[in-house]
């Protein structure tokens, strides 16, 4: 057995995983920098104004046009999280995207393992495939679920248990990581072990199965 599976195991006191779900932006793929770029140069071509978002990690695009723009229309909505979504892709295009510290390293030792792979994201499937595309990682999940595929969005657990489905396995054989509090939520409330990457916001502290900086944490003895 190899050795990142066996201190995932710990982390989790789980004996047997049959499977890891990943959130992605943040946790397989450093996309904050981009995306918060792209919010301001959507902000500023609707408001002519410059202004700095301040939303909730874990949120689909229409819901955080929303909360920004809170008196445009639905239709308004879909236009500027589209416009946004434009943007981002011309951003990555000169600035490519990260992976996380470890990621393919895991990826690697949990298929040796025979543990299926797979992703839940709150980004469009256009947006999903693009980024997957952008770090070479279009072919790495045996399924993967994105915000057209869902009808409530995280913390919501459909998503995690749809994957669940999909990959015929019961929710405490998987594993979830995650890097928000309302993906993290959605994790927990499918019944499933979720590991926090990042500092964990106290509000989840006693509901998470451990946290980790990086995927390069699971090298060393937990």
């Amino acid at each position: 057995m190899n050795c990142m599976l066996q201190i995932l195991q710990k982390i989790c006191n789980k004996p047997e995983i049959q499977s890891v779900l990943f959130d992605i932006d943040g946790t397989v793929i450093d996309s904050k920098n981009p995306h918060l770029m792209s919010w301001i140069a959507a902000i500023r071509e609707f408001l002519s104004q410059d202004k700095t978002p301040s939303f909730v990690g874990g949120g689909d695009d229409l819901a955080i046009t929303l909360s920004i723009f809170p008196n445009v229309s639905l239709r308004g909505a879909l236009r500027i999280s589209e416009r946004k979504e434009q943007i981002f892709s011309e951003v990555i295009s000169t600035n490519p995207l990260q992976l996380t510290k470890g990621f393919l390293k895991l990826v690697e030792d949990l298929k040796e393992s025979d543990v299926k792979v797979a992703a839940y994201t709150n980004c469009r499937k256009t947006t999903a495939d693009l980024m997957f595309e952008n770090v070479g990682i279009s072919d790495i999940f045996d399924t993967y679920i994105s915000a057209d595929d869902v009808t409530s969005a995280k913390p919501d657990p459909e998503g995690y248990l749809s994957l669940c489905k999909l990959l015929k396995v019961e929710p405490e054989q998987a594993i979830v990581f995650e890097d928000s509090v309302t993906g993290a939520l959605a994790g927990i409330n499918a019944g499933i072990s979720t590991i926090f990457m990042g500092e964990t916001p106290s509000e989840i502290l006693s509901l998470v199965a451990g946290r980790i900086n990086n995927f390069e944490d699971l090298r060393d003895p937990y």
